[in-house]
């Protein structure tokens, strides 16, 4: 054997040496775990909101879409929020509606005058979607509850409602 080949036989001998000697240094000591994950994990159940064009930055609704976020920080509904384009028409609400009903909500959250009044004419077509209206539902079908509540207690009384509905 020549003395290139030595050479390089020795060079890729250090460097399996070196590479096992790394291998052999881990240990459990040096061990990082990860952080643990920061995703929550839901129980299979969407809950939406439907809202007039202010969102949820409207005062009315805000307390609403609270009460939501309580309920879906313990994992138990998935939440999301759909404004109305302005301006609140029929027309407009029915079709955002329509939006949230084909997104598969399970239980559909609407406030504001009009969007109670469209949640009431089109929830006996939907019987496996349950809807929480806010404010009065004279004659509503099986699958709506009506909430009347004192302002001061918006969240909480959604939160509760919302909770219950979850199952």
């Amino acid at each position: 054997m020549d003395k290139a080949w030595r050479a390089r036989i020795a060079l890729m001998a250090a460097g399996v040496a070196v590479a096992l000697g790394g291998l052999a240094g881990c240990s459990s000591a040096g061990y990082v775990a990860p952080a643990p994950t920061r995703a929550r994990v839901y129980a299979n159940m969407d809950a939406c909101l439907l809202t007039g064009p202010g969102g949820v930055a409207d005062p009315a609704v805000a307390p609403v879409w609270a009460g939501m976020e309580e309920v879906s920080a313990t994992g138990q509904v998935r939440t999301s929020y759909l404004a109305v384009s302005a301006p609140a028409t029929a027309a407009s609400v029915q079709s955002h509606l329509g939006s949230l009903l084909v997104s598969k909500c399970d239980l559909i959250v609407a406030v504001g005058a009009p969007e109670r009044a469209a949640v009431l004419a089109q929830a006996r077509k939907f019987p496996s979607v349950h809807f929480l209206v806010l404010g009065p539902a004279a004659a509503a079908p099986s699958n709506v509850d009506a909430l009347a509540f004192a302002p001061s207690g918006t969240k909480a009384a959604v939160a509760s409602a919302v909770r219950t509905l979850a199952g």
